[in-house]
């Protein structure tokens, strides 16, 4: 898994990282690295739908 810091570019920014590997340390402990919410592959539109309605509030 690639991680870019986009934070450090912006606040405005809101992130989510996206996996097949469920394990992976960002994907188990999201908050710990500062994301908002975290979606496992392969996803449903409808699951990225919620995700996104999640973070944008």
């Amino acid at each position: 898994m690639q991680c870019v810091v986009v934070t450090a570019l912006t606040f405005a920014c809101s992130c989510s990282p996206s996996s097949g590997y469920s394990n992976d340390p960002v994907m188990a402990n999201y908050q710990q690295y500062e994301f908002k919410a975290s979606i496992g592959k392969p996803f449903k539109m409808t699951q990225l739908k919620e995700i996104i309605n999640a973070i944008m509030g």
